[in-house]
Formats: structure tokens, sequence, C-alpha cells
């Protein structure tokens, strides 16, 4: 008993700290390109891998490697949601703004609102940073 909760405790800290970490490197810019989801995975495997492999230890390697691997995957696609989601509610607000206003610059969710999204409106682009 005592062992599974400290497994259940070790894989919610792994895929806390694992979102915070590759969150926090995705919204570093904008939109979802095959470029930006590489680099997310990317941060997945250096920082996370290890986090759940070892929160999924056991005696069998492969069920170790698998457990890190699906950890992996499920932080990938709660960070590309999450910011996907901030950019399309960003982009939906930025629809009615005409060409002759100024650029609008918003802050990112908390705890990243040190990054930020904009729209140009005078080239009607989007676009991120830090």
């Amino acid at each position: 008993m005592v062992m599974r909760l400290l497994r259940v405790a070790a894989i919610s800290a792994s895929l806390a700290l694992g979102c915070y970490i590759v969150l926090s490197l995705r919204t570093m810019g904008w939109g979802a390109s095959a470029r930006s989801v590489a680099a997310t995975l990317l941060g997945a495997v250096v920082f996370v891998l290890p986090l759940g492999t070892l929160a999924c230890v056991s005696r069998n390697r492969k069920r170790m490697l698998v457990g890190g691997l699906l950890i992996c995957l499920a932080v990938v696609a709660l960070c590309e949601a999450t910011a996907t989601l901030e950019e399309q509610l960003f982009r939906r607000r930025c629809a009615g703004i005409s060409g002759t206003e100024a650029t609008v610059f918003k802050d990112r969710w908390w705890p990243f609102e040190h990054h930020y999204v904009y729209y140009d409106s005078s080239t009607h682009t989007f676009g991120g940073g830090d």
C-alpha cells in the first residue's frame, strides 16, 4: 500500500515538474509547428524521461522505459494543448483589430508571465517571446 502511494506521488511529481519545464520551453515562442513540437519532445526526453523512468521503478526494465515514455508523451500532449489553447484564445481576441492600431502584447498565463504573445496589426502576424 505504501509503495503504491509512493509510486503515485512520484509519477504525479514527474508529471507536474515535467509540465512546468516543458511548458516553459514551449511558451517562449508562437505556434505548434513541426519544429516547435520536435523541440518540445526533445525537452521532454531530456528533462522528463529520467524522472518518469525513476517514477516507474520496477524489476522489469522494459516496463520502466515504457512508463517513462508514456509520461513524456503525456507531458508533451498537455503542454501543446495548453499553449495552443492560449494562442487560439489570443488569436480570437485579436480578430477584430484593424491594421491601423498598435501592436498588441499580452503576457502568457501563470506561471509564465515573463513570456509574451503579440499581434502586429500592420503585418497581420502573431508571435511570441521570452
